[in-house]
């Protein structure tokens, strides 16, 4: 199938716009021609190398992104072949900016802000954890800022790893993720990414939207070992004055160089970040109440997925 604008795909969405491409596919603003609205496509491209194996984990997060019901992950609303053999996933189109843009426009966001990021990521991340998938992409342009609804919704679950699937036999793992924001384990000691190295993630995420900074800047895999033997990064207080020294403690935590000394749970680093912030806002206060009381964490799957390029995008109805 010729991917471009005006082409009808699985028989009712009608290609619009190309939003972004990857090197698994590509994502199109499209209208769903039967309700009428707009709607995010992500079609698996025809050329991808090792096509089979992609092919298979486009299926995978297709499959386990329709079980995932939460506001805080994008929306799977359709997913199927098209009549030439072409796989692809329907999402909501959300209206908003990536973090990463939002970070790059602010350069750092309040500390109220800051809570909501970290608390709203994590009740996407206990869905994942809780069915053994771990997202391994964390990151400020996997995490999208919708404002009209007030939440942060992660996105792309295309590279995550069921925990339970059989382990490759031989070899080392091999690297997976966005160079800054992969934990030492994975790169140091080269062992696959289970659940804490979302937490570490998140934490470089935190970490940047409080600073500004990366705690460790690296553009390649040895330059990020090099990072890593200099040890912790400057506290957040100490880059930023405003910040309380309480943060330090919490940043510190999130990114130990062992994980066993980090943030074993989504929860309890949720709990730890709105202790150590005292008076949550509205939003934050409510998300909590959820937390605390665990509502909205079933044990129903996840898996999500959204674009390659995230930005730029509508909600639909």
């Amino acid at each position: 199938m010729l991917q471009e604008a005006g082409r009808i795909v699985g028989g009712r969405y009608l290609l619009v716009e190309l939003l972004g491409e990857g090197g698994m596919g590509s994502v199109w603003r499209a209208t769903d021609t039967r309700r009428d609205i707009d709607v995010a496509v992500k079609l698996l491209r025809a050329g991808a190398p090792s096509r089979d194996a992609v092919r298979a984990l486009f299926a995978q997060e297709a499959e386990l992104s329709q079980r995932m019901l939460s506001r805080h992950i994008v929306r799977v609303l359709d997913r199927g072949i098209d009549p030439d053999g072409i796989p692809f996933i329907v999402f909501e189109l959300l209206d908003g900016e990536d973090l990463g843009k939002r970070l790059d426009r602010l350069v750092s966001l309040p500390l109220v802000e800051c809570a909501e990021v970290v608390v709203q990521v994590c009740r996407a991340l206990e869905r994942a954890h809780a069915i053994g998938a771990v997202h391994r992409d964390i990151k400020p342009e996997n995490i999208f800022h919708c404002p009209d609804e007030g939440l942060y919704k992660v996105l792309d679950f295309g590279i995550a790893r069921l925990v339970t699937s059989a382990a490759p036999q031989g070899g080392t793992p091999t690297l997976s993720g966005t160079i800054e924001h992969m934990p030492p384990e994975h790169v140091v000691d080269g062992k696959e990414c289970d659940a804490r190295g979302d937490l570490y993630a998140l934490g470089v995420v935190a970490y940047r939207a409080m600073t500004s900074r990366l705690p460790f800047p690296a553009s390649n895999i040895g330059q990020l070992v090099l990072a890593f033997s200099r040890g912790a990064p400057p506290p957040p207080s100490t880059v930023r004055p405003e910040i309380p020294r309480a943060f330090d403690s919490w940043i510190e935590r999130a990114l130990r160089r062992n994980p066993e000394d980090r943030f074993q749970t989504a929860r309890e680093m949720a709990d730890a970040f709105t202790r150590t912030y005292g008076r949550p806002s509205p939003r934050v206060s409510m998300t909590m109440e959820a937390v605390t009381l665990g509502k909205g964490f079933g044990s129903s799957g996840v898996y999500s997925a959204i674009s390659p390029s995230s930005r730029d995008r509508k909600r639909g109805d």
